[in-house]
């Protein structure tokens, strides 16, 4: 899997108390989800 292809039409959530943004690869336009974790 690459990496940093980037995004298209993302859309950003909260589930749980977590915060996931969705959105297609720019290359395939497979589903992309990323969880975001501010843990310092």
């Amino acid at each position: 899997m690459e990496m940093d292809l980037g995004m298209v039409n993302p859309i950003e959530y909260e589930l749980d108390g977590i915060i996931y943004v969705e959105g297609n690869c720019k290359k395939c336009g497979e589903k992309v989800v990323t969880e975001l974790d501010d843990e310092e």
